[in-house]
């Protein structure tokens, strides 16, 4: 049987940090047919850290696939440059449908990101996209909708 995660996408926030500023998921990298949880960097996450007074996006290396706070994290943006002011997941459908003996499973996920450069405040920008994202969970068990 196959862990429940492998369904999900999980959506959450860092504690002390703004809501669904976390996005947590997995990926099966060495592509053995099989999602391990840990151990071997097939969980990934993404987050917004403010922790120092300065935004800045951080991507996981390692940890647990329900938590935002496990494993090392390491910046992905420069806070020298640019101040993270918002860092929003949100899961906007999904859709599972039987595909040849799995389940295929289609989120969207819109992601915005906004910010401000460090030596002049005044200069903003903030983008959003939504990312169409297919996951086929090869099993025997029935296809949850």
């Amino acid at each position: 049987m196959q862990p429940e995660y492998l369904n999900n996408i999980q959506i959450t926030n860092l504690a002390a940090q703004p809501n669904n500023s976390c996005i947590l998921f997995v990926y099966d990298v060495d592509k053995d047919g099989r999602i391990n949880n840990s151990g071997n960097n097939e969980p990934f996450a993404y987050r917004l850290n403010t922790s120092d007074n300065q935004g800045v996006i951080e991507k996981r290396i390692g940890g647990d696939f329900t938590d935002c706070s496990t494993g090392s994290w390491v910046a992905i943006s420069n806070p020298k440059v640019v101040d993270i002011t918002q860092l929003q997941f949100v899961l906007d459908d999904m859709k599972t449908t039987n595909n040849h003996g799995g389940c295929t499973h289609h989120y969207k996920v819109t992601t915005t990101i906004a910010g401000r450069l460090v030596h002049n405040n005044s200069i903003t920008k903030t983008i959003a996209k939504t990312i169409s994202v297919r996951n086929l969970q090869m099993s025997s068990l029935a296809c949850g909708t």
